[in-house]
C-alpha cells in the first residue's frame, strides 16, 4: 500500500489544497505546518479520507465549511500495482465517490488496497505520536523492562499493556476470590444465602387471621362514619362563621348604596378632567399677558432700527480694503528695502573688477563671462585630484607584496624536497576500522565467558533444587511435562470436585441438625398432650361413618336388614362420635399447636427426603474426585513424575519454564564466545599482514593481542597519513603561492600603467586654466576656488538688480490700487500717505461692520418677536377652544360651572368604588355563590343567636373528634396484632431479595469469566509474541538504540531480573574491562522514549519483511530530541523508507533544517502547508488557501482509564 497524493478539497482550513507523495520508491516525507497552520487539520483529513468523515458532533474540521461541504480525497495504490483515485464526503456505504465526486467507489476495492485495516489499527501499529512515544518508554519503566510486554506494545502499538493485564488481575480479584468475604461474587451469595433463610422461617400459615381480619374491617367502617359526621358539623360551623364575619361589611355595603342614589345624575369624568381644565384655564392667561408684552416689544425695536446710519458703499469695497491692509507691512518693507538692495550690488560689482583684474583679465561684462568654468570640467579636474593619491600608494604596495610572494614560494618548495617518498595505508586503516566494529572484543569475550560460567553454575543451583525430578539440565528441556491449560484445567476441575464434596457434606450435616431439631420440638408436643391432627380427625370419623351406615339403613327401612347392627357396634359409634366431637373441639381449641405440629411433621418428611438425595450425591461426588485425582496422576506418567496438587505443580512448572529459558540463555552464551574467539583471531591475522605491507623492517608479535596490535596498527597508519597530509599540504600550498606571484606581477603593471594614464589626462584637464601643464593639484584646487567665487560675486550683483526693479514696480502698483479705492469710495484723503489712507479705510470698514452686524440682530429679534405674537394668538383661540369642549363634555352651561360638576363626579366614583370593594370583600365569604342570595340569607339570621349555635356545633366536632381518635388507636392496636401474626409479606420480600443476589451472582460471573479469559489470552499473547520475535526484534532495536542514543549506550541485551523474568537492560558504554549494564528504571525520561522507538522501529521492519507495506505516519516525535538526536532518528526513519512510506508531520521547521543536514536529499521530500505554489494538472492540485481557525474554549482533558479488553484484540 501507498498513498500517492491527499487533496485537502474542502476540509478543516484548506480549500483546494493538494499534497503529493509520488516521489522516490517510497520515501521519506516531511510536511511541516506553523501553530495554526493547519498541520493536525492535514493528518486528521488523511485518516478521514481512509476510514471515513466523522459526524457532525464529533468532526473538528467544520469551522471554515459546512458538514456537508467537507471533501478529501487522494490517490491510493494497493499492492497489485493498481491505482485508485477517489474523493470521500460524510455519510456511510455510498461516501466515496470517484473524482468526478458523482460516481460510487466499490468499498470493497478501497479496503483492499488498506489490507482490510481498521482506523485503531492503522493508529496504533502504524502510526504514533508523542503521546503514544511518551507513554511507551513509562510503560517500559512500570513494567520494569519486561522483555515480553515490551516487545509486544512496540510491535502492537499499544502502550498499555502491562496497565491492562493488572487492571484485568484486579478486577477479577474484585469480582471473586475463594477465600473472601467483600468481592461482589461473595458478597451476593452470602446474601442469597441469608435472604433463603428468611423465606424458610417466614412462611408459617394461621387460621386466626381471617378473625382479626373481620374485626379490624369493623373498627375501619366504623371510623369511616365518624369522618363523614364531622365533614357536616364543620360544613355547618363553617357557614355560620362566615355569615357572623360578613354581616358588619354587609351594614356598610347598603349605607353606600344610599349615598349613591343622591349623586347618581352626576356625570362620570375622565381621571384627568380636573387636571385638563386647569392646565386650559393658565395656558389662556399666560397667552393673554404674553401677546400684551410682545406688543409693546416690537415698537421699541422698530424704532431702534431706523434709527441706525450704515455706510453701504464702504462695505461693498470691504474685500479690497482688507486685502490692501493685509499687504500693507509687505509694501512698507519694499520701500525700506530698495535703498540697500542698491548699496549691495555697486558692492559685489567693485569687488568681481578686482578679481578680474587680478586674474589678468578685462574687467568688462564679455570678458568676465570667458572665465567660469564648465561642469564637466570641474568634475574632471576634482577626480584626477582624488585619483593621485591612491594611484601612488598602490604602485608601491604591488612592488613589495610582489617581493613577499616570492619569498614565501622559495621556503615551499625547499620543504616539499625534503619529505620521504609516499606509502599506500588503505588497507592497513580498512582492516583497523573493521577490527575496531567488534569494539573491546577481548573483554567481551572475557565477560561473555564469565556470564556463561555462573549461567551454567546456576543451571546446575537451579535443577538441584527442583523436586519430584532428577537429570540434566539437557533432558529437564526435552521433558515430556503437559501444557499449561491441562494443568489449569485439572486444577479447576480438582478444586469444584474438592468444593462439590464439602458443600454436600456441609448440607447433610444441615439437614441432619434440622431433623433432629423437629423430632426435639414434636416430642415436647406430645410430652405436653398429645395434639391430634386433621389426619387423625379424618381417621375417626371415616370409621364412624363406617358404622353409621348399617345403623342408618335399620331405621330407614326394617325390612330390608338382614342383620341389625350390634350393641358393641352402637357403643362403639357412640365413642366414635364423642371422639369425632373431642377432637373438632381440640383442633379449634388448639389450632395454633395443631398448626405447629403439622408444620414440624411436614418439614422432617421434606428433610428426611433431602437428606437421602444428599448422601446419595456425597457418594457419586466422591468416586467423581477419585477419578479426577487418578486423570492428574496418570497426565504426569509419561514424566515420571508422581505429582502434587495443581496449585504446587503450577510452582513447578514455572520453575521449570525458567530452567529451560536457562537453558536456551546458556547455548546463545556459549555460541556468542565461541563467535567472538573467532572474530577476534581473524582480525589478528589481517592486521599482523596489513603491517607487514608498511613495515617491512619491523618484526611484529604474532601472540599479541588485538587491542594492542590495534594500538601499533593505528600508530604506524596515523604516522604515514601525517606525512602524506603534510605533501598533499605543501603540494595545494605551491600551487597557490605560484598563482599568488603570478597575480602580484600582473597587480605591479597594471598599478604603473594607470599612473601613467592619469600623469596624461591631468595635462589635458589644467589646460582650461592657465594653460601650465606643470600646474600641481593644489595649485589647480585653488584657482577653481578664486573663480568659483568670482562668479558667485558676478550671478549676485545681477539678482539683487532684479530685485531692485521687482520692489520698485511692487511700490507703483500698490500706490494706484490706494487711489483708484478712495476715488471709487469718495473720500477725500488730502495730504495723508499712502500708509495712513490704508489705515483709514480700515477703521472706517471697522466701523461700518459692526454698525451692519447691529442692525442685523435688531432685525432678527423683531422677526422673533413678531413669530411669538403670532405663537401667543393661537393659544388663545386653542385654550379657549378647549375649555368649551370640556364644558360641553361636563353638561353645563358655563365654564365657571365646571368645578362643581368636578366636585360630585369624583364623589360619585368614590362611592362607586368603595361599594365595588366591600362586595369583593363579601364574595370571600360566600363559596361561589350569588351576593344578593348570600346577603339575603345572612340577613335572615338572627345575629345574637349566632355565637351560640357556633359554640354548640364547635363542642359537637371535639366530641366526635375524641371518639375518632380512640378508636384509631384501637385499629393500630389490631393491625399490629394481624402484621404480628401475618409473616407472608417478610417472606415474599425474602424471596425477591433472594432473585436479586441469584441474578447478581449470574451477572458478576459471566463478567468474572471473560476478565479472567482476557487476562489470559493477553499474557499468552505476549509470552508467544516474545518467544517469535525477541531475537531478531531485539538484535535490531539494539543497533538502532545505539544510534539514537549517539553511543552513550552501546546497545541493548536481555538479562534476568530478581524473580527470574528476563528483563531489558541497556549496555552504557565504558572504557573498563566489564560491561556496565543499566535498568530501564537508572535510564532518563528521554532515553526511555527513545529505547521505544527503536523497538517500534524495529518491530516495523520485521514485520514488513513478511508483509505488505502500509505508510507509517509519525506526529510530531522529536519535540523532545536534540538536534543531534533529532538527526539520527532522521536516518533512521529515512533507512525505514526503503521498506515503506513513511509520512512526518511538524509544527517545527528547524526540524526541516536538521533532515536535510541529516538525510540524503534523494530519499527526502519536504512539503510546507505555507506554500501557495500549485501542482500539475497530473496531480489535479489546486493553490492552498489556508484560513485561520476560529479560537475555541478550551476543554479540560478527559481523565484516561484503562481501555474495555476489545481495544487490544
Amino acid at each position: 500500500m501507498r498513498i500517492h497524493r491527499l487533496d485537502l478539497i474542502r476540509i478543516g482550513p484548506f480549500t483546494g489544497r493538494s499534497l503529493s507523495f509520488t516521489e522516490g520508491d517510497f520515501g521519506f516525507h516531511v510536511i511541516y505546518g506553523p501553530n495554526e497552520g493547519g498541520k493536525s487539520s492535514s493528518l486528521r483529513a488523511m485518516k478521514q479520507w481512509l476510514f471515513g468523515i466523522k459526524g457532525e458532533k464529533s468532526c473538528r474540521d467544520h469551522f471554515v465549511h459546512t458538514h456537508n461541504e467537507l471533501r478529501v480525497g487522494g490517490v491510493i495504490e494497493g499492492d497489485d500495482g493498481k491505482r485508485l483515485a477517489c474523493i470521500r464526503r460524510k455519510g456511510g456505504q455510498k461516501s466515496l465517490r470517484g473524482e468526478d465526486d458523482k460516481s460510487i467507489v466499490s468499498l470493497d476495492d478501497f479496503n483492499d488496497c488498506l489490507h482490510r485495516l481498521s482506523e485503531e489499527q492503522f493508529e496504533t501499529q502504524f502510526g504514533i505520536d508523542l503521546e503514544q512515544l511518551v507513554a511507551g518508554g513509562r510503560e517500559i519503566v512500570a513494567n520494569g523492562g519486561d522483555v515480553g510486554g515490551s516487545l509486544f506494545a512496540a510491535g502492537s502499538g499499544t502502550a498499555r499493556v502491562g496497565a491492562v493485564g493488572k487492571w484485568l488481575d484486579s478486577e477479577c480479584d474484585r469480582l471473586f476470590k475463594l477465600t473472601g468475604s467483600r468481592p461482589a461474587i461473595n458478597a451476593a451469595i452470602a446474601q442469597y444465602s441469608a435472604a433463603c433463610k428468611v423465606v424458610s422461617e417466614k412462611s408459617v400459615p394461621s387460621k386466626q387471621w381471617q378473625s382479626q381480619k373481620d374485626a379490624l374491617e369493623q373498627s375501619l367502617s366504623k371510623r369511616r362514619d365518624l369522618d363523614k359526621q364531622i365533614l357536616d358539623l364543620e360544613t355547618s360551623l363553617q357557614g355560620l362563621d362566615r355569615i357572623r364575619q360578613a354581616l358588619p361589611t354587609i351594614s356598610s355595603l347598603k349605607d353606600e348604596r344610599a349615598s349613591l342614589a343622591e349623586v347618581a345624575d352626576a356625570p362620570r369624568l375622565r381621571s384627568d378632567f380636573s387636571e385638563i381644565r386647569a392646565a386650559a384655564v393658565f395656558a389662556l392667561s399666560a397667552a393673554t399677558t404674553s401677546l400684551k408684552s410682545t406688543e409693546t416689544d416690537l415698537a421699541s425695536i422698530t424704532a431702534r432700527i431706523d434709527a441706525l446710519d450704515v455706510p453701504q458703499s464702504v462695505l461693498d469695497h470691504a474685500s479690497a480694503i482688507k486685502n490692501l491692509y493685509k499687504n500693507l507691512e509687505r509694501y512698507l518693507d519694499w520701500v525700506r528695502n530698495c535703498p540697500e538692495l542698491k548699496s549691495k550690488r555697486k558692492t559685489l560689482e567693485t569687488r568681481a573688477e578686482r578679481t578680474l583684474l587680478e586674474l589678468g583679465k578685462d574687467p568688462s561684462a564679455d570678458h568676465a563671462e570667458q572665465v567660469r568654468i564648465g561642469t564637466t570640467n570641474r568634475l574632471r579636474i576634482n577626480e584626477l585630484a582624488e585619483q593621485r593619491s591612491a594611484l601612488m600608494q598602490s604602485a608601491e604596495a604591488a612592488a613589495a607584496e610582489l617581493a613577499d610572494k616570492q619569498r614565501v614560494l622559495k621556503d615551499a618548495e625547499t620543504a616539499m624536497s625534503a619529505l620521504p617518498k609516499p606509502v599506500d595505508t588503505s588497507s592497513l586503516r580498512t582492516a583497523i576500522d573493521n577490527a575496531r566494529k567488534l569494539g573491546d572484543c577481548e573483554q567481551q569475550l572475557a565477560a561473555q565467558e564469565a556470564k556463561l560460567a555462573e549461567s551454567r553454575s546456576r543451571g546446575q543451583r537451579e535443577i538441584a533444587k527442583l523436586p519430584l525430578w532428577t537429570g540434566t539440565i539437557e533432558e529437564l528441556e526435552s521433558l515430556p511435562i503437559p501444557s499449561s491449560e491441562s494443568i489449569a484445567r485439572y486444577e479447576t476441575e480438582l478444586a469444584a470436585a474438592d468444593q462439590n464434596v464439602r458443600s454436600l457434606q456441609a448440607e447433610i450435616a444441615d439437614l441432619e441438625d434440622k431433623i433432629a431439631d423437629a423430632d426435639t420440638r414434636l416430642s415436647a408436643l406430645q410430652l405436653t398432650q398429645d395434639v391430634p391432627t386433621e389426619d387423625d380427625l379424618d381417621g375417626v370419623r371415616l370409621r364412624r361413618d363406617e358404622l353409621w351406615n348399617p345403623i342408618a339403613a335399620t331405621f330407614s327401612d326394617r325390612s330390608s336388614v338382614q342383620s341389625p347392627p350390634s350393641s358393641e357396634s352402637i357403643d362403639e359409634y357412640e365413642a366414635l362420635v364423642r371422639q369425632a366431637d373431642e377432637m373438632s373441639d381440640r383442633l379449634r381449641r388448639e389450632a395454633e399447636r395443631v398448626a405447629e405440629k403439622t408444620r414440624w411433621i411436614a418439614d422432617r418428611n421434606g428433610w428426611g427426603t433431602s437428606l437421602e438425595n444428599r448422601r446419595t450425591r456425597l457418594e457419586a461426588a466422591k468416586s467423581d474426585r477419585a477419578n479426577t485425582h487418578a486423570d492428574w496422576r496418570e497426565l504426569w506418567l509419561l514424566a515420571n513424575i508422581d505429582p502434587l496438587a495443581p496449585v504446587e505443580m503450577k510452582v513447578w512448572m514455572e520453575n521449570h519454564r525458567k530452567i529451560s529459558e536457562l537453558a536456551s540463555l546458556i547455548r546463545e552464551q556459549d555460541q556468542a564466545c565461541e563467535s567472538n574467539r573467532s572474530n577476534i583471531d581473524s582480525h589478528r591475522q589481517s592486521l599482523l599482514a596489513r603491517l607487514g605491507e608498511v613495515d617491512t623492517e619491523t618484526d611484529f608479535e604474532p601472540t599479541a593481542s588485538l587491542a594492542s596490535l590495534i594500538d601499533i596498527a593505528d600508530q604506524r597508519s596515523k604516522s604515514f597519513e601525517t606525512i602524506e597530509n603534510n605533501r598533499l599540504q605543501l603540494q595545494t600550498q605551491l600551487t597557490q603561492y605560484r598563482e599568488e606571484c603570478g597575480n602580484a606581477k600582473t597587480k605591479l603593471t597594471d598599478a604603473n600603467e594607470k599612473k601613467e594614464r592619469w600623469q596624461t589626462e591631468w595635462m589635458d584637464a589644467v589646460k582650461v586654466l592657465d594653460g601650465n601643464a606643470n600646474l600641481s593639484a593644489s595649485g589647480a584646487m585653488a584657482m577653481l576656488q578664486t573663480i568659483d567665487q568670482l562668479v558667485h560675486d558676478i550671478d549676485e550683483a545681477e539678482k539683487l538688480a532684479r530685485d531692485w526693479n521687482d520692489h520698485h514696480t511692487q511700490i507703483e502698483a500698490y500706490d494706484d490700487s490706494v487711489l483708484k479705492l478712495t476715488e471709487t469710495i469718495g473720500l477725500d484723503v488730502g495730504e495723508a500717505s499712502v500708509s495712513q489712507t490704508v489705515a483709514d479705510l480700515q477703521d472706517q470698514l471697522g466701523r461700518a461692520t459692526e454698525q451692519k452686524a447691529t442692525r442685523d440682530s435688531l432685525i432678527a429679534e423683531r422677526d422673533r418677536i413678531e413669530k411669538k405674537m403670532t405663537t401667543a394668538k393661537q393659544s388663545i383661540i386653542n385654550e379657549t377652544a378647549r375649555l368649551d369642549e370640556l364644558r360641553r363634555e361636563a353638561g353645563c352651561e358655563t365654564t365657571d360651572d365646571l368645578p362643581n360638576v368636578e366636585r360630585q363626579s369624583v364623589q360619585r366614583i368614590s362611592i362607586e368604588q368603595e361599594i365595588d370593594t366591600q362586595e369583593k370583600l363579601l364574595r370571600q365569604w360566600t363559596q361561589g355563590a350569588e351576593l344578593d342570595t348570600f346577603i339575603a340569607a345572612a340577613s335572615a339570621e338572627d345575629p345574637d343567636r349566632l355565637g351560640p349555635q357556633i359554640d354548640q356545633l364547635a363542642e359537637q366536632i371535639e366530641q366526635a373528634k375524641k371518639l375518632r381518635e380512640e378508636l384509631s388507636e384501637s385499629i393500630g392496636a389490631q393491625q399490629k396484632d394481624l402484621d404480628r401474626i401475618d409473616g407472608s409479606s417478610d417472606a415474599a420480600k425474602a424471596n425477591e431479595d433472594a432473585e436479586v443476589a441469584l441474578s447478581q451472582v449470574r451477572e458478576h460471573a459471566e463478567t468474572y469469566s471473560r476478565m479472567k479469559l482476557a487476562s489470559v489470552v493477553l499474557k499468552r499473547a505476549v509470552h508467544r509474541y516474545r518467544e517469535q520475535n525477541q531475537g531478531p526484534v531485539l538484535q535490531r532495536a539494539s543497533v538502532l538504540f545505539a544510534e539514537l542514543t549517539l553511543g552513550a549506550f552501546e546497545g541493548l541485551r536481555s538479562d534476568f531480573g530478581d524473580d527470574g523474568e528476563p528483563i531489558l537492560v541497556g549496555v552504557r558504554a565504558s572504557s573498563s574491562q566489564s560491561e556496565s549494564l543499566v535498568t530501564v528504571d537508572g535510564m532518563s525520561e528521554g532515553t526511555c522514549d527513545q529505547l521505544f522507538l527503536a523497538l517500534r522501529i524495529a518491530s516495523l521492519e520485521l514485520h514488513f519483511q513478511s508483509n505488505p507495506p502500509v505508510p507509517f505516519v509519525i506526529d510530531d516525535i522529536l519535540v523532545k530530541f536534540d538536534d543531534k538526536r533529532s538527526a539520527a532518528a532522521m536516518r533512521i526513519l529515512a533507512e525505514l523508507s526503503k521498506q515503506t512510506q513513511v509520512i512526518m508531520f511538524t509544527h517545527h521547521d528547524h526540524l526541516i533544517e536538521v533532515a536535510r543536514a541529516a538525510v540524503p536529499a534523494e530519499m527526502l521530500f519536504v512539503q510546507s502547508l505555507e506554500d501557495g505554489g500549485t501542482h500539475d494538472e497530473a496531480d489535479q492540485g489546486t493553490p492552498a488557501v489556508v484560513i485561520p481557525k476560529t479560537p475555541k474554549p478550551k476543554r479540560k482533558r478527559a481523565t484516561k482509564e484503562t481501555p474495555p479488553i476489545g481495544e487490544l484484540f
